[in-house]
């Protein structure tokens, strides 16, 4: 069975002071989102080895790091690798790295829309559109990252915090 774990980044400002979109961080409700978050992984710890692949874009490391301490005390984070390559990555893109992923571990994506649900769209036959500060937990049947494919995946949980 592999698990993989897709986060949409928390809310953000609209523009940055550099004027980069890479550089928009978080609103006061995102850092309540990202607190919510905190607090539902401490309930709900991942289960098994993951592999966290983060965007590096500011408002998706902030997400990130707020809740690594709830996603570290459960033991289960193997590796954190954060890349430019995952900013505003087509779901194309994100399979691509998914099915050319050596690790047999978990694993669990922070990005940006639309890629990322588009991914979960593609995964699971369904039409998913994450909002800021979801996150999804998709479950399949199979042995190896290359195995998954349109439509094989079980939507094994969901969560998004309100505020």
């Amino acid at each position: 069975m592999k698990q993989l774990y897709i986060l949409r980044h928390a809310k953000t400002n609209q523009v940055s002071p550099t004027g980069r979109d890479f550089d928009r961080g978080l609103l006061p409700k995102g850092d309540r989102q990202v607190q919510a978050l905190k607090h539902f992984f401490t309930e709900n710890p991942l289960k098994q080895a993951t592999d966290a692949w983060v965007s590096a874009a500011k408002r998706t490391r902030q997400t990130f790091d707020g809740i690594t301490k709830a996603l570290e005390s459960s033991g289960t984070i193997a590796s954190v690798h954060f890349s430019d390559d995952l900013y505003l990555a087509s779901h194309d893109d994100l399979l691509k790295k998914i099915w050319n992923h050596p690790s047999g571990n978990d694993l669990l994506i922070v990005g940006h829309n639309f890629g990322i649900s588009d991914l979960a769209s593609y995964f699971t036959g369904e039409d998913i559109e994450l909002r800021t500060g979801e996150f999804i937990h998709l479950s399949f049947d199979c042995a190896h990252w290359n195995e998954t494919s349109r439509g094989l995946a079980t939507l094994a949980g969901r969560f998004r915090p309100v505020s």
